[in-house]
This record gives structure tokens, C-alpha cells and sequence, in this order.
């Protein structure tokens, strides 16, 4: 496979990605809060169970994104990036990757079981997984720290992606903060999870499109040494 395909496959794979765990969420609904009894987590994995379960069938597609990491690193290197910025977005990314099927293993685990699960153990499950995404903050902070800095001296980003995905770092790294939290928007699952999420999706999807298009070549952006 040469360079401009392998490009194009990576890009593929971030925007195909994107879009399975889009569609993951909304086949979810409205999960139970932080705050909520553990009766009404163990009603909605026994309501939802089907939901659930495909839903985590969704996310585990969604590792597609480790082939998106390949590609954006072989991306960077091309840039002009040879230091280990680059080895750092791909090991972030399979670290997400790894670590995102064990969280969403716990909620189908308890969709599994439901409704012979009792309350507490399921809400336990769901509370893992809550926990679990709120800590992937970590190696998302990670890869798009990596990924600008990398793209910020080769040029191999727009600037405005650039940007954004330092934003998406800061965010991200203060999402574990939500841990401490059990109610309130603050919360691991709270209304607040949307504003570290969706500057994830939508730089993802950005930079998918580039590697798509091979609108900005590494080789024609290179920067002089």
C-alpha cells in the first residue's frame, strides 16, 4: 500500500469511526446519572438491554480509530517529525482503543446479566464504565497534545486544527476531575461530558477529511531544516 492510500484508509477509518460511535451513543439514549438509585440503572440495562448491547458492539468497531492513529502517524513522519511526537499519537491511540473496550465490556457485562443482575452489582458495572470514559481524558489529552505539537513545527495541520487540538487537550486533561463529582453536570456521565467529547469528534473527523482528500501533502509542506 503506498503513502497516499494508506492516507486515505487512515482517514476513512477516523471518519468511519466517528460516525459508529455517534451512532453508539444515540442508540444508548439517555443513560441513568451519577446520582440516580441503582433500581433505576438495573430498569434501564433490563429496557435497553438489546440497545445496550449493540451499542457496545458499535464502540468495539470504532477501533478503526487505531488505524487512523497509524496513518496520522505515518502522516506526521512525512511532515517532516522525527521525533517520538509521532510514536506518541499512535501509543495514545491504541491506549484509548484498549482501554475503551474494557469500559464499554462493563456496561454489556451488565446488559448481559440484566435482569438477573442485582441493583448494586449493576450499578457497580455501570459505574465502571462511566469512570473508565472519564479517565480516557488521559491518553486523549495525550493525543491531541502530541498531534499539535507535531503539526504545530511541520505544518502538516491547518493551523485552525492545530488549534483546536490543543483545546481538545486542555479539556480533556481535566476530564478525570469529574471523578470527584457524584452529581450534578460534573458528574461522570453529567451534561458536561459533551464539551470534552465533541471537539474530539469534530477534530477527528477534520483531520479525517484531510488524509482523505491529501489536501495538504507532508512532502509539500515540509518545512526547510
Amino acid at each position: 500500500m503506498n503513502e497516499n492510500r494508506l492516507a486515505r484508509a487512515a482517514g476513512i477509518a477516523a471518519i468511519a469511526g466517528i460516525v459508529l460511535i455517534f451512532v453508539a451513543n444515540i442508540l444508548l439514549g439517555s443513560p441513568p446519572k451519577a446520582e440516580d438509585p441503582a433500581a433505576k440503572v438495573l430498569a434501564f440495562l433490563t429496557d435497553k438491554r438489546s440497545q445496550a448491547l449493540v451499542s457496545s458492539y458499535l464502540f468495539g468497531i470504532g477501533v478503526l480509530l487505531v488505524t487512523f492513529g497509524a496513518g496520522l502517524r505515518r502522516w506526521l513522519r512525512r511532515a517532516g517529525d522525527t521525533s517520538f511526537l509521532p510514536d506518541l499519537v499512535l501509543a495514545a491511540t491504541v491506549w484509548i482503543a484498549a482501554a475503551d473496550s474494557i469500559n464499554v465490556g462493563a456496561t454489556a457485562v451488565a446488559a448481559f446479566r440484566a435482569p438477573a443482575l442485582d441493583a448494586r452489582t449493576a450499578q457497580i458495572l455501570f459505574d465502571f464504565g462511566n469512570i473508565g470514559f472519564a479517565l480516557l481524558g488521559i491518553p486523549f489529552a495525550l493525543l491531541f497534545g502530541a498531534a499539535a505539537l507535531s503539526a504545530m513545527s511541520t505544518r502538516a495541520l491547518p493551523r485552525s486544527i492545530v488549534w483546536l487540538g490543543v483545546l481538545t487537550a486542555i479539556l480533556n486533561l481535566l476530564k478525570p476531575v469529574t471523578m470527584f463529582a457524584r452529581s450534578g453536570a460534573l458528574a461522570p456521565n453529567g451534561a458536561l461530558t459533551i464539551v470534552a467529547l465533541a471537539p474530539i469528534w469534530v477534530w477527528t473527523i477534520a483531520v479525517g477529511v484531510i488524509l482523505v482528500r491529501g489536501s495538504r501533502t507532508p512532502a509539500a509542506i515540509s518545512v526547510p531544516a
